[in-house]
């Protein structure tokens, strides 16, 4: 029996989990970018694979199966935030944030740009946006005796950067970036952020701190942000 099929429904509990563990890494990135913890992203990478084993007779063959493995990674990381909501210690300790090692990020399967990563790609914007705002709410709505003023980082374009290097130039003319960066933004600056941390990064060959039209025209003018602005530790 080939694992390669896209019937999940023929293949044994041995066979689905050598069809699924090539996507281990990059989901475990995709958990960690959600949870900031590289132990509870493993934790629940694993907790995706067992809820799309338990429910393997709902792919419908639409999308990949490595689509339908993110969409699955997502709810169980949102689930498990909803069950276990985080917050800052009464210091401002954020206890559960651990470092990525650099190492196994280059484990990554190199996926080319292609329809389906199109598709991940927008429900990366709605899932940031949607993530952008709870953080922003968990920090400056949260009740007690303080509350924290929230930073959205590095506007704008560091997630597409050539290779993924820091401090690269950003592909793409402004409708794409527009497109890909922006609406995690506009959806923080809706929601009352108090800060904004303004990349490193290029964008046609402009640092994009130096950037009026993208920093002062369309942060301050366009999005209507009003709080503090700040630059990287790079500059």
């Amino acid at each position: 029996m080939s694992i390669d099929t896209d019937d999940l429904t023929t293949l044994d509990e041995r066979s689905f989990g050598a069809r699924v563990e090539p996507h281990r890494r990059e989901l475990h990135v995709h958990c960690y970018r959600l949870l900031g913890s590289f132990d509870d992203a493993e934790d629940l990478v694993q907790e995706a694979f067992l809820r799309a084993w338990r429910r393997r007779e709902t792919y419908a063959g639409r999308a990949s199966v490595r689509a339908w493995l993110y969409r699955i990674a997502t709810n169980a990381c949102l689930d498990a935030l909803d069950k276990r909501p985080r917050r800052p210690t009464a210091d401002g300790e954020v206890a559960w944030l651990q470092p990525y090692p650099d190492d196994l990020l280059a484990q990554l399967p190199d996926h080319r740009e292609g329809p389906e990563d199109v598709a991940l790609s927008r429900e990366t914007v709605e899932l940031a946006s949607a993530m952008g705002v709870a953080y922003t709410n968990g920090f400056q709505k949260r009740s007690g005796a303080f509350t924290v003023l929230a930073n959205a980082k590095h506007y704008l374009g560091d997630g597409g950067t050539v290779n993924g290097v820091t401090g690269a130039n950003t592909a793409g003319d402004e409708t794409a970036l527009r497109a890909l960066h922006l609406a995690p933004y506009q959806a923080v600056v809706t929601a009352g952020v108090g800060s904004i941390m303004v990349s490193y990064s290029s964008w046609q060959g402009v640092r994009m701190h130096a950037n009026q039209s993208m920093t002062t025209g369309v942060l301050k003018g366009d999005l209507g942000f009003a709080g503090r602005r700040f630059r990287t530790l790079f500059d």
